[in-house]
């Protein structure tokens, strides 16, 4: 008896409900490569450049973005002189190369680290002293009130949520609880004019909100 011949579509191999979970597949496994791709370029595109530097006869390659997180769990030092500005926060320019690069502070000067870091692209700057001026009529045996220089809005704003401690403009130390903050003030001797939350909006700074 002959073979009775199917229709080409029927044929074993030639099924095209078989063959499409195939391109399915296929589909899925290349949009998750170009995924992977596109995330690896973007993390290379987001890191910044090295820059090799000579510290004490070491050499070291240090980058902005790796500075950042080596600082980040670090409050600042009090500040005496000179700072760098690193994730919002003044920082020593000792303080910030020894946690970068694990040298002992002696080893190098301030002008010296506050150079590497500003070449990275960190902003520096200069605490000027503040000096109290006389009330009027203070010679004549006259006390008036001190009246107390206070940080700007702009001063303020990288810390918003965060406690504060204030001396004159400067805010001398900023973290999420006020016992680290009380305890950094206790460990550096340091005495603050006053220590409050720093509000989040107009809402919480009236007193409307809860904070």
């Amino acid at each position: 008896m002959a073979k009775k011949l199917l229709p080409k579509r029927f044929e074993s191999g030639s099924d095209h409900t078989d063959s499409a979970p195939s391109r399915t597949s296929d589909s899925g496994q290349v949009a998750a490569t170009t995924a992977t791709l596109q995330r690896r370029i973007g993390e290379t595109m987001a890191e910044t450049p090295p820059k090799t530097v000579t510290i004490a006869k070491r050499r070291f390659e240090l980058r902005a973005d790796r500075v950042e997180r080596a600082l980040r769990q670090a409050l600042p030092e009090p500040i005496t002189s000179h700072y760098v500005v690193i994730c919002k926060r003044r920082y020593p320019p000792k303080q910030a190369i020894s946690l970068v690069t694990g040298l002992d502070r002696a080893d190098f000067t301030t002008h010296q680290a506050r150079r590497i870091l500003t070449g990275l692209g960190f902003p520096a700057g200069r605490r000027s002293g503040h000096a109290n001026p006389k009330a009027p009529g203070s010679s004549r045996g006259r006390r008036t009130p001190a009246v107390r220089s206070r940080p700007s809005a702009e001063t303020l704003e990288p810390f918003i949520g965060q406690w504060v401690a204030t001396k004159d403009t400067d805010v001398l130390v900023a973290a999420p609880d006020p016992r680290t903050v009380v305890g950094w003030l206790a460990e550096h001797r340091q005495q603050a004019d006053s220590m409050f939350r720093v509000p989040s909006d107009e809402l919480q700074a009236s007193g409307a909100a809860p904070w």
